[in-house]
């Protein structure tokens, strides 16, 4: 055996690898010319399961063992034999001092130093502790420096990601919009997140390391203890919604989802206060809803039985001249009252739905007054009710829109005679400060209790107070005016000292200074009918409604022709050539919007009258028939009156 062959006899890889590579044609040379200390170094370094090197001399010949061959990865096994500053070349600036220190006898310790090294064709960043012993020669001299060292890269990695795991967790808890309160088994509360602080008005200080039930008492034996014992019993999250009350009375509803952690549990849980709130209030708007509907079939039903029974009159062969007059009459009063309800619907949806364009000028509410009262006197009269008005001297002036704030106080006048029994009273005030108007309706009637008050411009809200009344009605009048007042940018409050003991219902707008209003007629609609007559082609395709209508202008001395399709109604119009024509918008074959933009093309139809009938009357809609070449646009059923004005402005051109 070689003299020397003991320095490479452990039974490593590296060992191995030292028997064969050729030293005599390294720095150091043969083995056995090698420094005393040197042999007695390597073995030591091969046989370690630590990761160790040795450089040695003036080359740095580097030296080392499988552990430390698995720390210079690539770098291996080339790296055996040469200097090690130019093994480790990629951080040869930083580690030379170091190197230097250790050549100058001077021991080095580091621990957890980032390096940047090219181990695997890449750049990477390595953690190392490492200790640096200089190691002297047969001569007492520095011959080279003895390395152990522990790469900790995977330890700072895992360090880093747990760190920035726990910040991350940290900032998540921090910003979430749910209180977290983690407990042990025994229901002590080990951390919290600021937004539990905030729900139930503590601080850090007075919940950690507190026990829950002592904290919160009454939660032991109510749903939520019985809610985290049985998290902790079956190892897996429950959720319930429950209502809190605080010492200080503050009630509050928390939506509360617990779950197993460890041996403990932790709680995740929200105000949920609004939504249940906002579901109650659902709740009370769908029943509302519901009663609503109730109420809209016995409105519409209502009007119909006199109606039915009036067309069986009429149908008798024995009917008389005068009984014929009255059943006309009823049926006209109850189509109205049909009417006012389906104007009524249509405008209290256009209205909160912000569709309805307010058309202002200098308005006096003296006028609105007493406009309103005229049109409400035939209800006051007949259920024999006072009315006093009181206003102030001067204007009282507001920039508004005169047919809604008439519509306004109709409705609020209306309102206090449905709502008074008969002989009741009932006074309208209105009073001019420098900056407002207010009027107030006053009654004497059944009055409100505190929630009706509260909810009495609620849409619906009214059906539950009148579903027993015999007045008529839907119940929508006051969320209209409410909405209606506030497109005029002011206010509407309704007061009442409860059951029997009437209700007060104030307007308030701002006011208009400067020259008072001009004074304005009230259309009582009196005026008188046309006594030219006209050549009318009607074209409806529900027979029955076109059939009236003729049976209507007919009586009223005009020629009427009548076709029940569009296009029979086109070539009857083109031939006859009428001075008016009343088209029904929703025929089947051709619109009535495109029957008009057709006879709108020949020039024999120029000045012809076109009137849409229609059972839309919305913004929209009048649109649409103007754009097609109408000159009025009439919502079915279609008032008699109105129909006679225009016919007879429409001949005087």
């Amino acid at each position: 055996m070689n003299r020397t062959s003991f320095l490479f006899s452990a039974g490593t890889s590296m060992a191995a690898r030292c028997r064969e590579y050729p030293w005599a044609t390294s720095a150091l040379g043969e083995p056995h010319t090698w420094d005393s200390a040197l042999q007695t170094l390597v073995p030591i370094i091969l046989a370690s399961n630590q990761p160790m090197f040795v450089a040695w001399g003036d080359s740095r010949t580097l030296i080392y063992n499988d552990a430390y061959a698995a720390i210079l990865a690539d770098k291996h096994p080339d790296a055996l034999g040469k200097d090690l500053l130019d093994v480790l070349h990629e951080i040869s600036d930083d580690i030379l001092p170091i190197v230097q220190q250790a050549y100058n006898g001077i021991p080095v310790q580091m621990d957890e130093i980032e390096v940047w090294l090219e181990r695997r064709g890449y750049r990477e960043e390595t953690h190392f502790s490492f200790f640096y012993s200089p190691v002297r020669d047969e001569q007492g001299d520095i011959g080279g420096f003895f390395c152990a060292c522990n790469e900790t890269t995977a330890q700072v990695f895992a360090e880093r990601r747990i760190a920035q795991s726990e910040a991350h967790h940290r900032g998540v808890l921090e910003n979430m919009d749910e209180g977290f309160t983690l407990f042990d088994r025994d229901f002590t509360i080990l951390e919290v997140n600021p937004t539990a602080l905030r729900l139930v008005g503590l601080t850090r200080e007075q919940m950690v390391g507190q026990n829950h039930w002592e904290l919160f008492p009454g939660t032991r034996d109510g749903v939520v203890g019985a809610l985290y014992q049985r998290v902790l019993a079956e190892q897996r999250p429950l959720l319930l919604e429950h209502l809190y009350s605080f010492p200080d009375g503050r009630e509050v509803w928390f939506e509360l989802r617990a779950f197993p952690v460890g041996d403990g549990l932790a709680a995740l849980y929200r105000d949920v206060t609004d939504r249940k709130l906002a579901e109650q209030e659902l709740r009370e708007a769908n029943q509302r809803k519901d009663e609503f509907l109730a109420m809209l079939a016995h409105e519409l039903r209502n009007p119909l039985a006199p109606i039915r029974a009036a067309a069986d009159v009429l149908a008798m062969p024995s009917t008389d001249e005068s009984r014929i007059r009255r059943t006309s009459e009823i049926i006209s009063r109850q189509v109205k009252h049909m009417t006012s309800l389906v104007d009524d619907l249509l405008d209290v949806s256009r209205v909160t739905r912000g569709l309805v364009v307010l058309e202002k000028e200098r308005v006096s509410l003296k006028w609105a007054a007493s406009t309103a009262i005229e049109q409400v006197r035939p209800l006051i009269e007949a259920r024999k009710h006072h009315l006093t008005l009181q206003s102030p001297p001067g204007n009282a002036d507001v920039s508004g829109d005169p047919k809604r704030l008439v519509q306004v106080l109709t409705n609020l006048l209306n309102n206090a005679a449905k709502f008074t029994p008969e002989g009741g009273h009932i006074v309208l005030t209105i009073e001019a400060e420098d900056e407002k108007v207010s009027i107030t309706v006053a009654d004497d009637g059944i009055g409100m209790s505190t929630d009706m008050a509260r909810r009495a411009f609620a849409l619906f809200s009214q059906a539950e107070r009148a579903s027993d009344r015999s007045q008529g009605g839907l119940g929508i009048g006051l969320a209209l005016v409410k909405s209606l007042v506030e497109l005029h940018a002011g206010t509407v409050t309704a007061t009442s000292a409860g059951a029997g003991a009437g209700s007060q219902f104030t307007v308030c707008l701002p006011r208009q200074r400067g020259e008072p209003s001009r004074a304005r007629d009230v259309d009582d609609g009196t005026r008188d009918a046309p006594s030219r007559k006209l050549r009318v082609l009607i074209v409806d395709d529900n027979q029955d409604a076109a059939t009236m209508l003729e049976m209507f202008l007919a009586a009223s001395g005009h020629t009427v022709m009548t076709e029940h399709g569009s296009r029979q109604g086109l070539e009857r119009a083109l031939a006859d050539q009428p001075d008016v024509c009343l088209l029904d918008i929703g025929l089947p074959d051709m619109d009535g919007n495109e029957l008009a933009r057709r006879l709108r093309e020949r020039p024999e139809m120029e000045q012809t009258v076109l009137i849409a009938v229609t059972g839309y009357g919305q913004d929209s809609d009048r649109q649409s028939t103007a754009a097609a070449g109408f000159d009025h646009h009439l919502v079915k059923p279609i008032d008699p009156l109105v129909l006679t004005r225009i016919l007879a402005a429409e001949k005087a051109r």
